[in-house]
């Protein structure tokens, strides 16, 4: 992946975790404090559209404020060399995506509050 060891500004981009709708997410390192985070890169065709990439900095950048355990922590929404990226917290633990797919193949979900 070219993308491993590509600094946005003061992150670098470490490893893979994932690949979601709007692009993939890496895990990566703030560098001012060696802090693990998740970058959430935005992807093709999202990256390429202007409204989609002003759209999104000016809806996540208020996110930067809130702090509540049912949430994942957002710490920075940025562009870098036409690059659109979100700065979250690194959650640990494995992929939810195994348990995603059970609950649409038998049609059940789980309570916010589970």
């Amino acid at each position: 992946d070219a993308r491993i060891g590509q600094e946005l500004h003061h992150y670098t981009v470490e490893k893979l975790l994932g690949e979601g709708r709007l692009g993939p997410l890496y895990q990566g390192v703030d560098r001012r404090c060696a802090q693990a985070v998740a970058v959430k890169l935005l992807a093709a065709p999202w990256a390429e559209e202007p409204r989609v990439q002003q759209h999104l900095l000016t809806w996540l950048s208020p996110a930067i404020y809130f702090n509540h355990p049912g949430l994942v922590r957002v710490f920075d929404v940025e562009q870098h060399q036409n690059q659109t990226f979100v700065i979250l917290e690194l959650l640990p633990g494995p992929t939810l995506a195994p348990l995603f797919a059970a609950m649409r193949s038998s049609r059940r979900w789980i309570a916010a509050t589970e």
